[in-house]
């Protein structure tokens, strides 16, 4: 038989119906904590993992309905855990808005207020021109890499669009030479 060292958390595994919550503190009685975290007199410890300094410290109430909601809280918004009912739910939101970013038509780069989306629209314009020049992969990467320098050193100031793509950076053009096709800045 397994002991129970923290028999609170056995009591507050029978406020949640959900599966992974209740396994989770289930463990918790038996010691067996999630990484970063740990109780110690009647406290519980969330740890920096690198350090193993405690960060945050949080008193266990003594009704089982409150320790569920606490544990809860802790695991979530602190530690990351997620049972598969909210990986699921936060891969569905994901692709949500994947799909809204690809049926979205931007008319500008500033429209693009996302990083991510800012990336996307330059990698489908290194892409389409790659595939239109016959760039190889070292050329796509030098022609990126221009283009995010253009942009940094604010060298690039119109991104010209047509149909929710970049189709032309009038600032950077390719040009051929002995090495391939080399990314230049015009003046």
């Amino acid at each position: 038989m397994v002991k129970v060292k923290y028999p609170i958390f056995q009591e507050a595994s029978q406020w949640t119906n959900i599966p992974f919550w209740k396994e989770t503190l289930e463990q918790c009685s038996l010691a067996k904590f999630p990484k970063g975290m740990s109780v110690s007199r009647g406290v519980i410890y969330i740890n920096n993992t690198k350090t193993k300094k405690n960060i945050q410290r949080y008193d266990v109430p003594e009704d089982p309905k409150e320790v569920c909601a606490l544990c809860k809280k802790i695991f979530t918004e602190i530690l990351g855990l997620k049972s598969a009912k909210d990986k699921c739910k936060d891969l569905e939101d994901f692709r949500t808005t994947q799909n809204e970013f690809k049926s979205h038509i931007f008319t500008n780069f500033k429209e693009a207020s996302l990083k991510i989306q800012r990336e996307q629209l330059i990698d489908n314009y290194v892409m389409d021109t790659g595939e239109e020049r016959g760039l190889n992969s070292y050329e796509m990467k030098q022609f990126k890499n221009a283009i995010y320098v253009g942009i940094h050193m604010g060298i690039v100031k119109g991104i010209e669009f047509d149909g929710g793509k970049i189709v032309d950076i009038p600032e950077i053009k390719l040009k051929k030479s002995r090495r391939g096709w080399v990314p230049r800045f015009n003046n």
